[in-house]
């Protein structure tokens, strides 16, 4: 990192569901994380059925940046940075939104491509939370499971990082299916669906691009993204979200199963009055983030996995650049 002072940078990362906002200062040997915030703005909203970026949801982003701006006025920002992912990279009218912003703020979205959004999501990990790899941990891989794409990422044989990006995420499944969990006779009639549906495209995503991912052994999977962090928070019964109660946490392939049978019992508007840890604007889409998170489990062969609240913000950071 080649800083001679101090910044304090306001980092606002814009996905098709939520806004994830830090204030760091960064210097040239240390970045502190002074304060982080969640907003749900679904930019995605109605996404999928036209592939463009609706004009109420976009001005609803537009407000959420004005707010965020204005709440950290007090940070004595140095620097603001917006970055974003694949609804920005597969809307068809994403560029109306960039100019806006550009318009109003003065600031250049930069959209991750899927190997950087997967990138910056290992680097996050392995920089802030370099005691996962003690214990002999070799081989770990990486799920980040966002409204509108997963982003697997592991180490090679060789040591060299290797990502792939699926166009699957619970936003676009949830729009996909056109049915909630609860409309179903079992959550395995809706796992069952939903899987043919994951399967279809990440099929057809690794053969468009010739790119297979190796799945064995693997020693440790760690899940990136609020599929994960809610999927605990119902588990542990977090009633206000608290990342030192959610951060490193084990969960089996059951824990989530149970999870599911949970929601099976309650309408989408019964649910966050019923389950301790599910915010409202969460319930609607964890069934299908949590139903990407079991595919994964199976293709990998694998029962547990452990969660993280660090994401791909924590990783842009790390940029030499900033």
């Amino acid at each position: 990192m080649k800083i001679k002072e101090i910044q304090m940078i306001l980092l606002i990362e814009i996905g098709t569901n939520t806004t994830k906002v830090l204030i760091a200062e960064k210097s040239s040997n240390n970045i502190v994380i002074k304060q982080e915030k969640i907003y749900f703005s679904r930019l995605g909203e109605d996404f999928y059925a036209t592939k463009n970026l609706s004009v109420v949801a976009m001005e609803r982003n537009i407000s959420i940046i004005d707010q965020i701006i204005e709440e950290n006025k007090n940070f004595e920002v140095s620097k603001t940075i917006i970055i974003s992912t694949q609804v920005m990279r597969s809307a068809k009218n994403s560029q109306v939104f960039i100019e806006e912003v550009k318009k109003r703020f003065g600031i250049d979205i930069i959209v991750l491509s899927p190997e950087e959004e997967a990138l910056c999501a290992f680097r996050a990990d392995e920089v802030f939370c370099p005691q996962r790899d003690e214990n002999n941990v070799k081989n770990k891989i990486i799920i980040d499971i966002g409204g509108g794409s997963t982003e697997i990422v592991y180490k090679n044989e060789k040591g060299l990082l290797e990502s792939k990006s699926f166009p699957i995420g619970s936003v676009f499944l949830k729009d996909k299916i056109g049915r909630d969990l609860y409309d179903f006779e079992t959550i395995e009639n809706f796992i069952n669906l939903t899987f043919q549906e994951i399967k279809r495209i990440v099929n057809n995503s690794i053969k468009k691009e010739q790119n297979n991912i190796n799945y064995s052994n693997i020693d440790k999977i760690i899940g990136v993204g609020g599929t994960f962090t809610t999927l605990v928070a119902i588990h542990k019964e977090i009633e206000k979200y608290d990342d030192t109660l959610i951060e490193g946490v084990s969960m089996s392939f059951i824990d989530v199963k149970n999870i599911l049978q949970k929601l099976k019992k309650h309408r989408i508007s019964e649910r966050s009055i019923n389950i301790k840890g599910l915010s409202t604007d969460r319930a609607d889409v964890i069934a299908f983030g949590a139903t990407i998170l079991l595919f994964f489990l199976t293709e990998m062969r694998s029962l547990n996995f452990y969660t993280t609240c660090l994401g791909v913000r924590h990783g842009f950071l790390l940029n030499d650049s900033l």
